[in-house]
């Protein structure tokens, strides 16, 4: 059950802090919407995968992915508590 909570929480966060930073002007929204129509589209070929059986990881490019788009929402986060 974590293996399936915890990228949906990480989804659920990340999104909420984008939508967030969209509604005080800090980054624009075309961006976002890229970011959640990605994600949107690769949770559905997961999806498909494990319904036909099949496990599709993370590479190291989602990985990467994530990390920047966590620390994105961090660094900026850090920044607008600060102002």
């Amino acid at each position: 059950m974590v293996s399936f909570a915890d990228p949906i929480a990480d989804k659920l966060l990340t999104t909420t802090m984008f939508l967030l930073f969209i509604s005080r002007g800090i980054i624009p929204v075309i961006p976002v919407i890229i970011m959640i129509a990605r994600d949107t589209v690769v949770d559905g070929c997961r999806m498909m995968a494990s319904a036909n059986g099949k496990v599709v990881a993370a590479g190291m490019m989602g990985k990467a992915k994530d990390s920047v788009t966590d620390g994105h929402s961090c660094v900026n986060s850090i920044k607008q508590s600060s102002i």
